[in-house]
């Protein structure tokens, strides 16, 4: 590397320290020395904007060095006081379901609520990001603890964003519309990633609701035939309950009079009906034999 490269990549890493970008040094040599050979006359400002625009569209991977806190992972409670940017891998809305993220049309993320009072409309916004970021050393997620309108699960996979003030609380950093802010960019590797695991998902949750539906297909099919009985059946039983019927017994006394004197099960004709006296009548037949043969004993 000649004097006047040296010069332009000791500025450089001053430039990107300004703006908390912590990258390798080997990458910026070979990004440095790469602007310089396609474009010669390259001026120290143009240099910097390729250079910021190149690790914007790359990924963090290949040239990020430590910026979070060693082993953050680990932290139950502490602060990222420092401003650090970082990669997003990957982002999630956790308040809706798995279904609702990969398949059909999402919950609205924004609903309409009145004030009490007023003529405009407030709006209220019901969701969770979760997102999934990177140094380009080590992983860990982030949390939207308050709404953050600059954030969206729509956002472009491999984003670069600036991080500071932030709680840590075991090992997640805690967001808000104050301590994040978007510095763009994209990551084809994070894209490709994601829709690899979209598609896979999708696939996953199309199979098991083919089998849901065959399987209440089946159910519905079994019910039905439960339900329609088969030609003749019933009739019999029903037959057979409609001819005995409960009904009451009367006998005339010597002055001519009718009293009621029990309950005959009426069957139908031809067959034995058997009254509430009959029945009284056998049992006293049965107390007064015991009677006897207790007597015939004694």
């Amino acid at each position: 590397m000649s004097e006047p490269d040296k010069i332009m990549l000791q500025n450089c890493v001053e430039f990107l320290k300004e703006i908390s970008f912590i990258i390798r040094e080997e990458w910026l040599v070979d990004c440095i020395l790469d602007l310089r050979r396609r474009i010669p006359d390259l001026s120290q400002n143009q240099l910097n904007e390729k250079v910021l625009s190149s690790l914007l569209i790359s990924d963090m991977k290949s040239y990020g060095a430590p910026a979070l806190p060693p082993g953050i992972g680990s932290i139950k409670v502490g602060k990222l006081d420092k401003p650090t940017i970082v990669q997003i891998e990957n982002i999630q809305d956790v308040s809706l379901s798995i279904a609702e993220r990969h398949t059909a049309q999402p919950k609205p993320q924004a609903k309409a609520k009145a004030k009490s009072n007023a003529r405009a409309f407030v709006p209220f916004h019901k969701r969770t990001l979760v997102l999934l970021v990177t140094d380009g050393v080590q992983e860990c997620s982030c949390l939207e603890f308050t709404f953050i309108p600059a954030l969206s699960e729509k956002i472009t996979l491999g984003s670069k964003i600036l991080i500071t003030n932030a709680s840590i609380r075991r090992g997640i950093i805690f967001l808000q519309s104050y301590n994040v802010f978007i510095l763009g960019g994209n990551c084809e590797r994070c894209i490709e990633a994601s829709q690899k695991a979209s598609e896979a998902i999708k696939e996953i949750l199309d199979t098991h609701a083919a089998k849901i539906a065959h399987l209440r297909s089946e159910f519905a099919e079994k019910q039905k035939s439960q339900s329609t009985p088969a030609a003749g059946a019933g009739i019999a039983p029903m037959r057979q309950a409609a001819s005995t019927s409960l009904g009451l017994t009367s006998q005339t006394s010597a002055d001519g009079r009718e009293r009621q004197v029990g309950y005959a099960m009426v069957e139908p004709e031809g067959e034995r009906v058997i009254t509430t006296n009959d029945i009284l009548s056998e049992s006293s037949a049965d107390e007064s034999d015991g009677f006897d043969d207790d007597a015939e004993e004694g």
